[in-house]
């Protein structure tokens, strides 16, 4: 609805953070409705369609609460750090992507942390952990994440997961699909994109190496090999695939042949919240 601002204000709504409600101008709600709109017209352009002017309007005026004092998102109008029971306003990192320092991100990831219920459900940490490797936060955070979102919810003798640390809903496929994210969009950075896919990989120490296998796009097929001090992307069948870094540069990986496309220091640059 109109505000007195002249911007737009969505009320009385539950965002995820189901321990608080009703509330207004939930941020990850509001940046949902702004993106659902921005696609819609994204979507009219490719079918050569004109678009309502309504929706570019409406979602250049909703507000996403900001305290400019803590560096953070407020979850909704009046948020005062009251215990929450899930991942809300770290969703505006991923999957919404929503434009904000890096010093605001960490900010987010921080201070929600503190304030999310312990037994909560495990899909949290796995939002936390993707959003703590794009940002290469320092020290052991993204694994302390990638840990906290597996144990103790999956469960013997099949690795299935309970919603809470304390049991609930079994199979909870929201929390194994958070766990199988970190991997995928985490570790890698994978982003998919119209013209290209954007892979900026940052690997914990803890870890090894990580290997996804067998993606898809535009009718490429091809494989991410995230290592410690190099990232290979091999294309597998399908025409030459776009791959940009995170600095910007784009890079053509060709069939049989096997780019190292991200060099050691793209992978390491980002263990410092500028």
């Amino acid at each position: 609805m109109p505000n007195g601002s002249g911007g737009y204000d969505i009320n009385d709504v539950m965002g995820p953070d189901e321990y608080n409600y009703p509330v207004d101008n939930s941020a990850t709600t509001n940046a949902g409705a702004q993106e659902s709109l921005r696609i819609a017209i994204r979507a009219a352009a490719l079918l050569g369609k004109t678009a309502n002017p309504e929706w570019k309007k409406v979602a250049d005026g909703l507000k996403i609460p900001v305290d400019t004092t803590l560096n953070i998102h407020p979850e909704y109008d009046g948020y005062d750090g009251r215990t929450i029971k899930q991942a809300d306003v770290t969703l505006l990192q991923y999957p919404w992507n929503v434009p904000m320092s890096p010093s605001m991100a960490q900010s987010d990831l921080d201070y929600y942390d503190a304030r999310t219920d312990a037994n909560g459900p495990s899909m949290t940490d796995a939002i936390a952990a993707i959003a703590s490797a794009k940002l290469g936060s320092p020290g052991c955070q993204t694994y302390s994440y990638l840990k906290n979102s597996v144990e103790p919810f999956m469960s013997a003798p099949f690795n299935q997961w309970y919603e809470t640390r304390n049991g609930g809903a079994f199979n909870f496929t929201t929390g194994q699909g958070g766990y199988l994210q970190e991997f995928l969009y985490g570790f890698t950075g994978l982003r998919w994109g119209t013209d290209a896919v954007t892979i900026d990989p940052f690997l914990p120490t803890q870890l090894p190496g990580v290997d996804v296998t067998g993606v898809k796009w535009h009718g490429s097929t091809f494989d991410i090999s995230v290592g410690q001090d190099t990232t290979k992307v091999t294309l597998r069948s399908g025409p030459a695939l776009t791959v940009r870094d995170r600095v910007g540069t784009t890079h053509q990986v060709t069939s049989g042949t096997d780019r190292h496309t991200l060099a050691a220091q793209l992978v390491h640059d980002r263990r410092q919240i500028p």
